[in-house]
C-alpha cells in the first residue's frame, strides 16, 4: 500500500520514498516531509513493493528503515541505485552498529539516522539531500547546454568569429530581478561564480572543469 502527496509546482519536486514496517514512524515522516509542497511523498511498509514502485519510475530520493522482513533497509538502497544511478538514499536504525556509517556508504547511503528520530535532524537531511539532487539536476543541465553551445559555435564558427563566452550562451540561468528589470552583469556573473563554487564543493566539476569553466566566464578564454 502506498500513499502519494501531490505538489504544487512540479519544476521543482523532489520524489521521496519512505519505506519502514513501523507504520507509526513511516506516518511520522511523511506528514512532517509533506508540509513542504516541493516533496512528491510515496509510502510502503514492505521493502517488497517499494521495489515494485521504484522499478515502475524513478525517484531522487529513498528513505529505508534497516530491519524489515524480508530484505534490509540496505539492501533495498544498493537495489534502488541500480535502478537509479542518482537516487540518494538515507538509513533509518534503532541501533549503531561498529561498522554502521562505513557499510551505509558502501552500499551507496548518503546519510544515517539514528532512532529517536530528531524531527530538526530529518528535515535538515532531507533537505541537504535534495540541494545535491539540484546540484545534480543543474550540472547536467549545464553540461548538455555546453556541449549544445559548442557544437553550435563549431558550426558558426567561421560565420560568427571567436565562440561566445560562457556567460552569454545561457549556460547560467539569469538571476531573477525585481520589478522586471534585467539583472545588471556583474550580479548575473557572481551569481554564475557561486553556482560554480557550489558545484565544484559537491564534487559535481573536477578542479580542471571549474577553472576552464570560471575563466570562461570572466571572458578570459
Amino acid at each position: 500500500m502506498s500513499a502519494i502527496e501531490r505538489v504544487s509546482n512540479p519544476a521543482e519536486s523532489y520524489s521521496l520514498l519512505i519505506v519502514d514496517d513501523d507504520d507509526l514512524i513511516m506516518s511520522l515522516l511523511r506528514d512532517l516531509l509533506a508540509r513542504e509542497e516541493r516533496y512528491r511523498i510515496s509510502t510502503t511498509p514492505d521493502p517488497m513493493e517499494a521495489l515494485t514502485l521504484l522499478r515502475a519510475g524513478p525517484f531522487d530520493l529513498l528513505i529505508t528503515d534497516y530491519r524489515m522482513p524480508e530484505m534490509t533497509g540496505l539492501d533495498l538502497i544498493r537495489e534502488a541505485r541500480r535502478l537509479h544511478r542518482d537516487l540518494i538514499g538515507i538509513l533509518i536504525t534503532g541501533f549503531a552498529w561498529p561498522d554502521a556509517a562505513a557499510e551505509a556508504t558502501e552500499a551507496g547511503a548518503y546519510d544515517l539516522m539514528l532512532k529517536p528520530l530528531n524531527i530538526g535532524e530529518v528535515r535538515v537531511t532531507v533537505r541537504n539531500a535534495c540541494e545535491r539532487i539540484r546540484l545534480v539536476r543543474e550540472n547536467r543541465r549545464y553540461q548538455s547546454e555546453l556541449e549544445q553551445a559548442r557544437a553550435e559555435s563549431a558550426r558558426g564558427a567561421e560565420a560568427e568569429g571567436p565562440s561566445a563566452p560562457i556567460a552569454e550562451i545561457g549556460l547560467f540561468p539569469p538571476t531573477p530581478s525585481p520589478a522586471g528589470k534585467g539583472p545588471k552583469k556583474e550580479e548575473q556573473v557572481l551569481d554564475q561564480l557561486e553556482r560554480l563554487g557550489k558545484l565544484y564543493q559537491m564534487g559535481l566539476l573536477t578542479k580542471e572543469e571549474f577553472i576552464l569553466r570560471k575563466a570562461r566566464l570572466l571572458g578570459r578564454t
